[in-house]
């Protein structure tokens, strides 16, 4: 979590369950910081893994030697209890045994270091789904990191910058009563949704204060792009038409 003002979030925040050693100011090496942690989850996650192949081996009674390299016989002994007899199978950390998710979320973040091109979020919103690489034995892929960002205004000088809007997969709008701002939303968008549809669908979703529309860029069927404060879908007549939903 990077936010200067998260202290003061904290009826927002503090019921996620974030950790104090995971926010950052938003200074120019805090998307550093929040990789390293990436990195970090992804080690143990590997050790884990490895822990567990030898852990197998040594229940299948493999006794050759031949069976094991140094790394094996290694994390053997670290299975064994203090008597060397009993074999102690290894734990995750978490009570869901699967590889660790990451969310990183940039928060009142505008006109920060942590927006520069310097700051590596560019490089982070293009590569996001490739950090945090698995070695081929464990499985190979990536952990990858989903990217956040809550922002007063779409579009500012040192703000959010083109690149990083055109990588997003989900939009989430709340009312803008600036016009050049929806304009410039609608131009950019034009390339991957229909302007007019936008528009109704903007118009509907925006009622009531807090209300929200939400664009989804990556929708597996046509008749989930738009949803009202994220549980109400928009549909419109031609993409029911081309719904391929199973229900």
């Amino acid at each position: 979590f990077i936010s200067p003002s998260f202290s003061s979030n904290k009826a927002q925040f503090g019921d996620l369950g974030v950790d104090k050693a995971d926010v950052f100011k938003p200074t120019k090496d805090c998307i550093d910081k929040a990789l390293a942690i990436l990195e970090e989850e992804r080690d143990e996650w590997e050790d884990y893994l490895n822990e567990m192949k030898v852990y197998k081996m040594m229940i299948n009674e493999r006794k050759r030697i031949g069976n094991f390299s140094n790394n094996d016989i290694d994390i053997m002994n670290d299975l064994l209890d203090e008597n060397g007899e009993k074999i102690i199978k290894p734990v995750w950390k978490r009570k869901i045994i699967r590889s660790p998710q990451i969310l990183l979320v940039l928060d009142d973040v505008l006109n920060s270091p942590a927006l520069l091109l310097s700051s590596g979020l560019t490089r982070l919103a293009t590569l996001n789904r490739h950090m945090g690489e698995i070695s081929e034995e464990n499985g190979g892929g990536s952990l990858g990191i989903a990217v956040m960002i809550l922002s007063q205004t779409y579009s500012t000088t040192n703000g959010i910058s083109r690149c990083i809007r055109e990588q997003i997969t989900q939009l989430i709008l709340f009312e803008n009563k600036q016009k050049k701002q929806i304009d410039k939303i609608k131009d950019e968008l034009a390339s991957a949704v229909d302007e007019d549809k936008f528009m109704t669908a903007y118009n509907y979703a925006i009622q009531k204060k807090h209300d929200n529309l939400t664009i989804d860029f990556n929708a597996k069927c046509p008749t989930k792009v738009f949803r009202r404060n994220l549980n109400e879908l928009i549909i419109f007549e031609d993409s029911l038409k081309e719904c391929n939903c199973k229900k």
